[in-house]
């Protein structure tokens, strides 16, 4: 493989896992913790992503002052984004 895993196709992400997941060497403890891993790192960067943060976040570009203490109901019931 030439490039990174996140910059490939779909087609090699997928061969470049099944060829992991085949892999006799492998013991099942280095299976499952590289797909806890996976899991992990896919869940991050969809909780981080800005679709997240401006759909189901209160995400402000341009904060006003802090105020370190206010009620949900002043955000709508959301949390702030923090990206």
């Amino acid at each position: 493989y030439n490039t990174s895993f996140y910059e490939g196709k779909k087609e090699e992400q997928s061969a470049f896992i099944s060829n992991l997941l085949a892999t006799k060497s492998k013991s099942k403890k280095d299976i499952y913790d590289f797909a806890n891993q996976m899991k992990s790192l896919i869940v991050h960067a969809y909780v981080k992503s800005e679709r997240v943060a401006k759909e189901m976040l209160v995400y402000d570009e341009i904060p006003g002052p802090y105020q370190g203490c206010i009620s949900l109901e002043e955000t709508g019931g959301k949390v702030y984004a923090e990206i």
